[in-house]
C-alpha cells in the first residue's frame, strides 16, 4: 500500500545496502514467513489503478478491470489489494518473475533499473527497482524476494498494516511483535516474515530498510 510516510531525518550507520545499489555481498533468505493478511483490512487512501493486461497472468482474482487497487508488502510476497471491497491477492514468492513485475507495474510506474547480482550467497540473481523505493528480487524467472528503501517519490511502500520505510518503533510495536535486535546493521528487527533496520533504539527510532524473502545484504 503506498502511504505518504515521514522520512527518516537520517539512515542507519550500518545500513543495508539493497540490490539496486549494486554492491551487495552474502545472501540471506528469510525462513519465516508473515501470517494471511486476508483478515485484515486495507486503509481507504491513496489509490492506485492495475491494468487488466498486467493482472490476467496471475488469474481473474487478482483485480477485476478498472478496479482501483493497491500492493502492499507482507511477508510471503507482495500483495494486490482491491480498495472497494477490501480483498487481497498475494503474489507469492516463488511466481513468475515476469508475471509479478508486470502485475505491479501499472500502480507503480515502470522500473528504474533493471540488472543482476552476480555475488549473492544464493547465487546470481536479478532485481526490477520501482521510485517507490520497491526492489523486488528474482532467479531463475522467479520472485524469490523484495527489498525496500526510501522513496524517490512522495510515496512510500508500506505493509496492510501501513508499516513502511519512516514508520517509527512505536509504529511498529502497535502492530506487530517484532524481536529487535543490535547486529552489524544496526538495530535489526523481525517482524513475521517481514525484516528491517530502526535508526535507533526508541520509541521515536524509524525504519529505514525493510526486506522479505531472499535478500542479499551486506553484514
Amino acid at each position: 500500500m503506498m502511504l505518504t510516510s515521514p522520512r527518516s531525518s537520517r539512515l542507519s550507520r550500518s545500513t543495508i545496502v539493497i540490490l539496486s545499489c549494486c554492491a551487495l555481498a552474502g545472501c540471506q533468505h528469510s525462513g519465516s514467513r508473515l501470517g494471511s493478511a486476508d483478515s485484515l483490512r486495507a486503509r481507504q487512501t491513496d489509490t492506485v489503478v492495475v491494468s487488466r493486461s498486467n493482472a490476467s497472468a496471475l488469474g481473474d482474482s487478482v483485480a477485476p478491470p478498472s478496479r482501483v487497487v493497491q500492493v502492499a508488502l507482507d511477508g510471503e510476497g507482495l500483495r494486490l489489494v482491491v480498495q472497494s471491497s477490501g480483498s487481497t491477492r498475494l503474489l507469492a514468492f516463488g511466481n513468475g518473475a515476469s508475471d509479478v513485475i508486470g502485475a505491479v507495474t501499472t500502480p507503480l510506474g515502470a522500473t528504474m533499473a533493471r540488472g543482476t547480482n552476480a555475488d549473492c550467497g544464493a547465487g546470481a540473481v536479478q532485481f526490477a527497482s520501482f521510485a517507490d523505493g520497491l526492489s523486488i528480487i528474482t532467479q531463475q524467472d522467479r520472485f524469490i524476494g523484495w527489498a525496500a528503501r526510501r522513496s524517490t517519490t512522495d510515496r512510500t511502500m508500506t505493509t496492510m498494516s501501513g508499516i513502511g520505510v519512516g514508520s517509527t518503533r512505536l509504529d511498529l510495536d502497535a502492530v506487530y511483535n517484532a524481536t529487535v535486535s543490535r547486529t552489524t546493521l544496526g538495530v535489526e528487527f523481525a517482524a513475521g516474515g517481514i525484516y528491517g533496520v530502526l535508526d535507533g533504539d526508541g520509541p521515536s527510532a524509524r525504519i529505514t530498510d525493510l526486506w522479505a524473502g531472499t535478500s542479499c545484504i551486506a553484514r
